[in-house]
């Protein structure tokens, strides 16, 4: 596994319950790289790796949100949260 790899799913580990701001989460991204002595990647890949980043957090913020309602059984909420299939 590469570095941004790591770095990233690191991020999504640290961010996904508590932080979606871009700003926050590229300062954490930058603290983790100097406390493991790694160079920054360029710009664009610093982007790819927040996006990437968010993009984790929310789907497991997400899943995390159904299996709770699923457990509750609030399946009619649920079902709620995902179009009719009629609409695809």
């Amino acid at each position: 596994m590469n570095e941004q790899v790591k770095l990233t799913a690191h991020l999504v580990d640290a961010i996904w319950h508590d932080e979606r701001r871009e700003e926050q989460v590229r300062a954490e991204l930058l603290r983790r790289m100097r406390a493991e002595l790694i160079e920054p990647p360029t710009a664009g890949q610093l982007t790819a790796m927040l996006r990437s980043a968010l993009h984790q957090a929310d789907e497991r913020a997400v899943a995390e949100t159904s299996a709770r309602l699923q457990r509750a059984g609030c399946t009619r909420a649920l079902d709620a949260t995902h179009p009719p299939t009629s609409w695809i």
